[in-house]
This record gives structure tokens, C-alpha cells and sequence, in this order.
């Protein structure tokens, strides 16, 4: 399975969770985040799969393989996931800044090595933990991006449902 058939389509929907995180950020109070974090953070779990699947995968899987087939099945998910963000943030953008979504598309497209998508999946998670730290948003939602991101880096703090580890 080539890394870069794998890339394009992961790149995509990384660019599309930095500029959908980009505008939550930008946001001075609750009213005024644009994007509802149900639809950011519903495209999380196909997002970090593919990265998951895709360095687990590379290059030691047989094209026709199960786990092949498993992990074509889960990027072509993630893709469709990543439409819908796209065409949600394509309404949302002002005519005058969509350039800004697809310049970061473009932008994303960094070599097609598997230490790139490790790179990509990296800056993801920092750009979240920022989105975290935006008072601008409510607690709950900060909890849990911050839940999210905790679970899926092993760093110490908290689990997946936000409970600290020292409980």
C-alpha cells in the first residue's frame, strides 16, 4: 500500500481539523465560535485512527491483505468525515477567506513520508491543546479536547472520559 495514496487523503482532513480549530481559536466568547465542536470533534476518532492505522500500516501490509483492505475502509471514512467538515466550513468562511482553507490544504502537503504524517498528527495535537486552553469556549468542551488529546498521547492527567489518573 503506497504511502502517498495514504498521505493525500490524511493531509486533507488534518488541514481541514487545523482551520476548523484555527477559527474555534480566533474566538473572543462563547457566541462567537463558529464551529460547533460536535462536528470538530466527532472527525477526531477517524482522524487519529487513519494516522494510527497508517503508521502501523506502512510499508509492511500486502495491498489485498485484510488489514489492508481494514485500513483502505477507515481512510475512505475519514475522507467522507472530512467533506462534511470542509463543505461546513466552506459555508461558514466569509467568499473573501475561503482562500485561506485552501491555502492550508495546499500547505499541508508535505512530503509523503511516514515521519511527515507523524509530523502532521503532532502539530494537530498542539494546535487542540491550544483550542483547550481558549476561555473562549465552554469548560465542558475544553474538558474533554483536552480528555481527548490525553488519551490519545499518553500524557499523564487523564483518560478518555476526563477522570484524572490519580483518582
Amino acid at each position: 500500500m503506497d504511502v502517498i495514496i495514504l498521505h493525500n487523503p490524511i493531509k486533507d482532513i488534518t488541514a481541514a481539523l487545523k482551520v476548523a480549530i484555527e477559527i474555534c481559536n480566533s474566538a473572543t466568547d462563547t457566541q462567537s465560535v463558529p464551529v460547533p465542536l460536535q462536528t470538530l470533534s466527532s472527525q477526531l476518532p477517524w482522524a487519529l485512527a487513519a494516522f494510527d492505522k497508517v503508521r502501523e500500516g506502512i510499508p509492511t501490509i500486502h495491498p489485498t491483505s485484510p488489514d489492508a483492505l481494514a485500513l483502505e475502509s477507515i481512510i475512505k471514512g475519514c475522507v467522507k468525515e472530512s467533506r462534511s467538515l470542509k463543505a461546513y466550513l466552506r459555508g461558514l468562511i466569509p467568499q473573501a477567506e475561503l482562500s485561506r482553507l485552501d491555502g492550508c490544504i495546499r500547505f499541508s502537503g508535505l512530503g509523503a513520508t511516514v515521519d511527515m504524517v507523524v509530523e502532521l498528527k503532532d502539530g494537530l495535537f498542539s494546535d487542540l491543546k491550544t483550542l483547550a486552553d481558549n476561555r473562549a469556549i465552554e469548560a465542558e468542551a475544553r474538558e474533554n479536547i483536552k480528555a481527548l488529546v490525553g488519551f490519545a498521547t499518553g500524557e499523564p492527567g487523564f483518560d478518555l472520559w476526563g477522570v484524572s489518573d490519580s483518582d
